[in-house]
């Protein structure tokens, strides 16, 4: 899902591809850890981990949107033109 979001906010130019390799690698690295808990079952602290780090994504996702940084190649948004 998180994968998903990702691509469309790239497909919507609203982050650049170089943003949206590091979101897919981050969530790799959750999907490998998730994989790596769950041999044993989750603990509690685990499952806390997996949320935090699903969160910080999620985050990181929304603050990208909004950063208009690598994108367009303008700077309509410059206040300093």
């Amino acid at each position: 899902q998180l994968d998903r979001k990702i691509d469309r906010a790239q497909q919507q130019r609203s982050i650049s591809p170089r943003e949206a390799n590091q979101l897919h690698r981050e969530v790799r690295q959750i999907q490998n850890l998730r994989v790596q808990y769950a041999h044993g079952g989750f603990t509690n602290r685990e499952l806390r981990t997996l949320d935090g780090k699903i969160t910080n994504v999620k985050q990181q996702l929304r603050t990208e949107r909004n950063d208009r940084n690598d994108r367009n190649h303008s700077n309509r948004h410059d206040y300093r033109r």
